[in-house]
């Protein structure tokens, strides 16, 4: 087998590109399409943005090629204090041994933080292989219409205890300002919770409506403390609800299993 190579992306490869982030996308949203489905004209869409990633050169871009053929890409945004790398997709499965882990282990952008899809082990294998630490997970839940769960309680004035925690890492570009217009704040005897707005979906993305990520989850009832989460999601309109869970938050991990939160995200931190 010809050895893998790792060199900077240009224009040039954007077909390649494309093809390797179309079959992603299209398994992803097989994997979780509460999380991942994807939006109509997807597939011609987000050439149009790569073209111009790789066209500006403002946004570090990377292909792994194995006998001159492109077999894996990756780009490294950049976000307020740290770097997202995003888009990684091989060719096939198989790629991720080789190409895959050669691929995260030449990211040099730091901070940095990469998703990986749960279902996905050799991914993870991947990512694991070239140093990246699995620091917290997306848990996720379909959030039903507002007035169908007992309201949570109204946040208050002063911004809640758990505005002062560390948030976990994630790529949300957070950690989020309880003051923010908008901000899903809950605050009350299970405990307090800080989280964003109601956003939209990246453009390739169509999950059925607006989502909250909270980033900050503490209190003596986590379980009755999630529901006015959801309460409160549904009360700003979302239709989805992201629990960024630290990856040693056993108590968390513990609740968000007994609210039934599905699992479809690790986001894996790169090594100092």
């Amino acid at each position: 087998m010809s050895t893998v190579g790792v060199r900077r992306a240009g224009p040039g490869d954007l077909d390649a590109i494309a093809a390797l982030t179309r079959r992603l996308r299209h398994r992803l949203s097989r994997w979780e399409p509460g999380f991942w489905r994807r939006a109509a004209g997807a597939d011609e869409l987000h050439p149009l943005w790569l073209g111009h990633l790789l066209g500006t050169g403002e946004t570090p871009a990377r292909v792994a090629t194995r006998g001159g053929e492109v077999v894996g890409c990756a780009f490294s945004v950049r976000q307020p204090g740290q770097w997202f790398v995003d888009d990684v997709a091989v060719a096939s499965d198989g790629d991720w041994a080789d190409a895959g882990a050669a691929l995260l282990a030449a990211v040099a952008e730091r901070p940095a933080l990469t998703c990986v899809p749960r279902v996905d082990r050799a991914r993870a294998a991947a990512t694991t292989a070239a140093g990246w630490e699995h620091v917290s997970d997306y848990r996720l839940q379909a959030v039903p219409g507002p007035g169908t769960r007992p309201a949570g309680p109204a946040g208050p004035a002063d911004p809640p205890p758990a505005a002062g925690l560390p948030a976990p890492p994630h790529t949300f570009g957070g950690p989020f300002d309880p003051a923010a217009p908008g901000a899903l704040v809950v605050a009350g005897p299970a405990g307090s919770a800080v989280g964003s707005p109601a956003v939209a979906a990246p453009p390739v993305y169509d999950p059925g409506g607006t989502t909250c990520v909270v980033d900050r989850v503490d209190g003596p009832d986590l379980p009755a403390l999630l529901d006015a989460v959801a309460a409160a999601a549904a009360a700003l309109g979302a239709r989805q609800l992201v629990v960024v869970c630290g990856a040693g938050d056993a108590a968390l991990r513990a609740a968000l299993d007994e609210r039934r939160f599905r699992h479809p995200v690790e986001v894996f931190r790169a090594p100092s």
